[in-house]
C-alpha cells in the first residue's frame, strides 16, 4: 500500500516539491476511493465545500478505477497564493486518470477534482 511505502510523508506536504506532491496525490486518491479523507489537510474553505456526501459520491466513482500504481506531474501553475498541479495517475488496469489538486503556501489542500470525470 501507499501508506506502507511512504510512511507518514503524506501527512505533510511541501507544495514546492514535486516528489512530495506526487506522494500526496497517490495518498489522496487512495483516501478518496475509500471515502476516508484527512480533513486536517484541507483549507477551511475546501472543508466546508467538500461535504461528506460529496466525498461519498466521489468515492463511489473512483472505486471503479481500481488502485493507482504511480503518477507523474504533467502541469503546475502558480495563481496568487496557490499552486495547482495536474497529476496523471497510472491505474493498475492499464489506463490513467488526471487529478487536479491545489495547495496554499502552507501546504493545505485548496481543491481536488478529476477533470476527466467531468468534474470542475
Amino acid at each position: 500500500s501507499v501508506v506502507a511505502a511512504f510512511g507518514d510523508q503524506a501527512s505533510s506536504i511541501d507544495p514546492t516539491s514535486s516528489d512530495s506532491v506526487k506522494i500526496f496525490a497517490l495518498k489522496w486518491f487512495e483516501w478518496l476511493q475509500t471515502g476516508q479523507i484527512d480533513r486536517t489537510q484541507m483549507t477551511a474553505g475546501l472543508n466546508e465545500h467538500l461535504t461528506d456526501d460529496a466525498v461519498r459520491e466521489m468515492s463511489r466513482h473512483l472505486k471503479s478505477y481500481g488502485p493507482a500504481t504511480g503518477d507523474e506531474i504533467v502541469q503546475s501553475r502558480q495563481i496568487q497564493d496557490q499552486t495547482f498541479y495536474v497529476v496523471k495517475l497510472f491505474l493498475q488496469r492499464g489506463d490513467a486518470l488526471s487529478m487536479l489538486i491545489g495547495f496554499d503556501t502552507s501546504g493545505k489542500v485548496t481543491g481536488v477534482t478529476f477533470p476527466s470525470m467531468g468534474q470542475e
